[in-house]
């Protein structure tokens, strides 16, 4: 008998699944049935046709499909995603279709129609991380689609997953990113496809020759559009058109009419006349726009003026122009705002989180050796694209000094639109969230001048008690300004100042606290208090202080909210993604072992960082029940303040849902 040979070759995968199918089923299975044929009719076979897919094989909720190219293999998932937001919006929440989507591009082996191997497991995979209504797509995904599709998925970290012995670079893009773009009329020949922005007119008819076969692509791939001329290096005319000059002064005009007509005319001019790729973005409640120019790409074009708007306006912006497309306003004149990510961004330096800044810069020494260069040391940041670091200064404040003077005298600041500088990073941490103008860090007290002839004035150093209570008073004035319904706050202070070790406070305005204590150290409690302030209250929380240092504006009593990534995962059990759990609690045999016990199976959470893990139940409601009773019946949780939350059934993670009670029904 001779072997069959082996068929391979490189493809990219999408896997589909419907979010709490058997619930669904459960609840009204006829309908069930019913709805999901209609979806897969009108929109979800249209689609993949479309985009030239294959459908491997179907699971009843769940779909296998195979692309030729990962940039098709997208295109669909965004046009299924987008289509099922429309066709849910009158479906009441409990019935409506829900999917994840997970793609990946790899090697795959193919027998009798169907397809095998490790590219196609990533892909399942990455269907099982994803959030309802979005889409997860793996690094190699992402570095083949980064330069052509005007996407930006998030970076979401390595992950390991099951059955795959290397971890997985994962990149997501939410529903509601999805429900962000903008909305355009759909081709007949592809249902939920989105045009992002409208062609010249004088362009237009060569366009919709592939409108009818893929309209999403359209104008979602930044380097396809058959608009091109051939062997042409980019989108920018030789000679600006009068189209583009008069849709881009008709668009800013509808959009902000607070804006004098000659800077009008000034910034369209500029933007005609500047090189590819180029952008522009709108900030509604200033009455302004941005705009740049000179990317490698369309895609990071947009990107970078989105983050530059923002953090120059301080209000996350639309975008109005990019390349010679101009996009499409709303009845009420405004353009689909896109928060950019890396403007909020406040944890430890790194290069990639640094905003609106081209490579060069990201790849100078003094910022790429930034993380392991002596201390103090600060940075200083402009939207122009500006970051000034000092190093090894005297004290941390002269640091902070130093960076701001350097970047405010920066001659590209005065001519890249004026503003202050703001303060980037103190140490390793970034504060760029805060808007700090000035040094934050406290002066330290200077000598006092001898008097020839007599002996040394000693300098007054503030005692312990004093610094102690200026501390006090500082975090006694922020909770009042920004949780004043929250009537613990002496209570939570001295507790706070009381604590040893490492420690941190949080606020959840207008009436919450939470702190903690005793980590290894400062960047652990910070990212502890803040997943335990966000599980206590259900949404994120302001970083109030960590150890002996204030972390918000005490004057002007505000801060970044800042959401932790381990209290919305909801993909399959993981130690490591537990939310304000030490390492102790991660390594526990019950905790480390929890996705191989056997079912029945239950977990439950309490924002103190404690999880109660119950297996082998007679029942899947009593695994709930259980894990919930010991959680609320610990004595060790007396005078902790919260309820617990049930944090997993089976394998699956439910904290978003933030249920005090079992799930299953009897």
């Amino acid at each position: 008998m001779t072997d069959k040979a082996v068929v391979r070759r490189l493809a990219a995968i999408l896997v589909a699944d419907v979010v709490g199918y058997s619930r669904l089923m459960e609840i009204d299975e006829v309908g069930t049935l019913t709805a999901l044929k209609s979806h897969r009719r009108d929109l979800i076979d249209p689609a993949i046709a479309g985009h030239h897919g294959r459908i491997v094989k179907t699971t009843g909720d769940g779909l296998l499909l195979e692309f030729a190219s990962v940039v098709d293999a997208i295109g669909c998932a965004v046009a299924v995603q987008r289509g099922m937001l429309r066709r849910n919006a009158a479906v009441s929440e409990s019935k409506r279709i829900v999917f994840r989507v997970g793609v990946n591009i790899g090697d795959i082996i193919i027998e009798d129609g169907d397809i095998f191997g490790d590219g196609v497991n990533v892909a399942a995979r990455l269907e099982v991380l994803c959030e309802p209504g979005g889409i997860c797509i793996s690094r190699a995904a992402n570095e083949q689609i980064r330069d052509k599709l005007s996407l930006s998925f998030a970076d979401l970290g390595e992950h390991a997953v099951k059955n795959i012995s290397r971890a997985v670079g994962v990149y997501g893009l939410t529903a509601q990113d999805i429900a962000a773009l903008p909305d355009t009329p759909m081709s007949d020949s592809q249902p939920g496809s989105d045009a992002l922005l409208t062609a010249p007119p004088s362009l237009r008819s060569r366009s919709m020759m592939i409108a009818a076969s893929s309209a999403l692509l359209a104008v979602l791939v930044a380097g396809a559009a058959v608009w091109w001329s051939r062997g042409s290096s980019g989108l920018t005319p030789s000679d600006p058109t009068p189209h583009l000059q008069s849709r881009l002064t008709a668009a800013i005009e509808k959009s902000l009419p607070k804006m004098p007509g000659s800077f009008r005319e000034q910034q369209v001019e500029a933007f005609a006349t500047s090189k590819p790729h180029r952008a522009m973005a709108v900030a509604q409640q200033a009455q302004r726009t941005w705009r740049t120019s000179a990317w490698p790409s369309r895609e990071i074009a947009e990107e970078r003026v989105l983050e530059k708007c923002q953090q120059f306006y301080d209000e996350p912006c639309g975008l109005i122009a990019s390349s010679d497309f101009i996009a499409t306003a709303n009845a009420a004149g405004s353009f689909p705002v896109r928060d950019a990510p890396r403007v909020r961004y406040g944890g430890l330096f790194n290069p990639e989180r640094i905003p609106a800044i081209r490579d060069d810069i990201a790849q100078r020494m003094d910022v790429a050796g930034y993380p392991t260069a002596a201390s103090p040391k600060a940075s200083a940041f402009h939207a122009a694209g500006i970051l000034h670091v000092v190093t090894g200064a005297p004290s941390q404040r002269s640091a902070e000094e130093q960076a701001l003077r350097a970047c405010n005298d920066d001659p590209i600041r005065k001519t890249g639109g004026g503003g202050p500088c703001y303060l980037y990073s103190v140490d390793n941490r970034v504060v760029l969230p805060l808007r700090a103008t000035d040094a934050i860090t406290t002066a330290t007290p200077q000598p006092a001048l001898a008097t020839p002839g007599l002996p040394p004035i000693p300098s007054p150093v503030p005692s312990a008690r004093a610094a102690e209570a200026g501390i006090r008073d500082a975090l006694l004035t922020a909770l009042g300004k920004m949780a004043p319904a929250y009537s613990y706050r002496e209570q939570q202070v001295r507790q706070y100042l009381e604590s040893n070790g490492h420690k941190a406070l949080a606020v959840y305005p207008p009436s919450g606290s939470w702190r903690t204590r005793g980590w290894d150290n400062a960047l652990v409690a910070e990212e502890c208090v803040l997943e335990a302030c966000q599980v206590r209250f259900g949404g994120p929380c302001i970083l109030l202080a960590v150890n002996d240092a204030v972390h918000v504006n005490v004057a002007e009593a505000n801060g970044p909210r800042r959401s932790m990534p381990r209290v919305s995962h909801d993909g399959p059990f993981d130690p490591n993604q537990l939310p304000a759990a030490s390492q102790e609690v991660r390594r526990r045999t019950d905790v480390a072992g929890y996705r191989e016990a056997l079912e029945p199976k239950a977990a439950a959470i309490h924002p103190w960082g404690r999880l109660f893990v119950v297996t082998q139940a007679a029942t899947q409601l009593t695994a709930e029940e259980q894990a919930l009773g010991a959680c609320n019946g610990d004595p060790d949780r007396d005078g902790k303040d919260g309820p617990c939350l049930l944090y997993a059934i089976g394998n699956q993670v439910v904290l978003p849902r933030r249920s005090l009670v079992a799930i299953t029904a009897q």
